[in-house]
């Protein structure tokens, strides 16, 4: 469920490579706005459909390559993101784009460094419900992260790095509000219960496990109600109905899913040490998507449909016979899911996702389909988010020479009916780019 990578792994992603990445990012600006096509092994032109299908899957379904992606000048309407300057030292805020806000809007306290995401890789921001306001993550900068590089500062285990908050920004009004100070990951249900998680330390040390407690409070201005009693590594997931799922890091860096239907009232869902994973859940919040096997684990990769109260299985798909529609290998793992109706779509890694169908209890495979196009770098595909009519996906992907380091991320916007694809980059100097959402439900 995390859209994105910790503070640490990103800084030393990236960090290092800056000047390169400004430099190779120059001679590709030039094709945002342009309207011209992205295509595999040429650029320009026009298409009239954003794949091509080759026989990948069996029982009927053909996987689809796309290989043209038109630039996009503008993000579709339907979706709001924040943005993160790749300057090399993730101290400068980004912005919010989205035709809500009607123009980019900067974030973040006035002549405040600081990153616009969670450092610790939980969701950026959620839209509320009125549509008016964004809930997102600041880390506000204490102590410049280290490089590591030879012959830089070094900086001591246990020094205080950041300051974890929550932020409240009014599209209309552009008003920026602290809404909580060591506070980081966050949820929304439609009826304003919100909760985020909670730190002892009010700032996040250098190579200290930030410890939490998760706290339930009723709109921005409720009371908070401990509902962990313990501190430990959480991280606020979302809402199913009356229940919140969060996560808690284990030993080793696995995750173990837990179901909270009030304070201190726990019950495990999952255990990723197990070889399980959360996905998501459905749209009525009663049931969550669970995958198993795939890697190295001898077992072939399964999504199953999941009761959440009782733990009954509903349904399950296998992805034995499943087959990447470029590599020809067998498709053998699955990241996250976004579930909009009777259609769901999980992410595959290796530039690929899968389209699913729950009509009917039961989970049938309809596509998969898989990214080809310059400078789209191999690994999996972020933040995945389906329209509400079921027809449009919207993800994020790492964009670069195969050779280099990360030069930026982009919002790839596919339409199932059409096959037509684009690609949104934010303007100005390289960024990585979360899509604002609210997996919660109802939201």
């Amino acid at each position: 469920m995390h859209q994105g990578v910790s503070f640490r792994v990103l800084a030393l992603r990236v960090g290092l490579a800056v000047v390169a990445a400004v430099l190779m990012f120059v001679g590709s600006h030039a094709l945002v706005g342009s309207g011209d096509e992205y295509a595999l092994g040429e650029e320009g032109g026009s298409s009239q459909g954003g794949g091509q299908s080759h026989p990948a899957v069996d029982e009927g379904v053909r996987g689809t390559v796309v290989t043209r992606v038109r630039n996009a000048p503008e993000l579709d309407p339907g979706i709001v993101v924040v943005t993160v300057p790749l300057d090399g030292r993730f101290a400068s805020p980004g912005q919010l784009y989205g035709t809500r806000a009607k123009k980019p809007l900067q974030l973040g306290p006035a002549k405040v460094e600081g990153m616009t995401q969670d450092g610790l890789g939980s969701r950026a921001g959620i839209l509320l419900p009125d549509g008016t306001r964004v809930i997102y993550s600041f880390w506000e900068r204490i102590t410049e992260f280290p490089t590591y590089a030879p012959g830089d500062p070094e900086v001591a285990d246990g020094t205080h790095m950041d300051t974890p908050t929550i932020r409240l920004f009014d599209l209309v009004s552009s008003e920026d509000t602290l809404i909580a100070s060591g506070a980081r990951s966050m949820a929304w249900r439609a009826d304003g219960a919100f909760a985020y998680a909670t730190g002892i330390d009010t700032d996040y040390r250098l190579n200290l496990p930030y410890l939490e407690r998760v706290v339930v409070q009723q709109g921005l201005d409720g009371e908070p109600s401990v509902w962990t009693s313990d501190a430990d590594r959480y991280t606020v997931e979302l809402w199913a109905g009356s229940t919140l799922i969060v996560s808690r890091e284990l030993m080793g860096g696995a995750r173990e899913y837990i179901a909270l239907d009030g304070p201190d009232l726990k019950r495990s869902i999952l255990s990723e040490a197990d070889r399980e994973s959360f996905l998501g859940v459905s749209p009525d919040g009663k049931h969550v998507l669970i995958s198993s096997g795939g890697f190295d684990s001898g077992q072939p990769l399964m999504i199953r449909e999941v009761e959440l109260g009782s733990g009954e299985e509903i349904a399950r798909f296998s992805f034995e016979h499943q087959l990447d529609p470029i590599t020809g290998k067998p498709v053998d793992g699955v990241w996250e899911a976004a579930w909009e109706g009777d259609r769901i779509v999980v992410s595959l890694g290796s530039k690929s996702i899968a389209v699913l169908s729950s009509e009917g209890g039961a989970l049938a495979l309809e596509d998969i389909i898989t990214f080809e196009y310059p400078k789209l770098r191999d690994g999996r595909l972020t933040t995945i988010t389906l329209s509400t009519d079921c027809n449009r996906i919207y993800l994020v992907a790492d964009e670069g020479d195969a050779s280099s380091e990360l030069e930026r991320t982009a919002v790839i916007t596919y339409d199932l009916a059409s096959g037509e694809c684009s690609r949104w980059i934010a303007p100005g100097m390289p960024a990585i780019t979360h899509l604002v959402s609210n997996p919660s439900r109802p939201r």
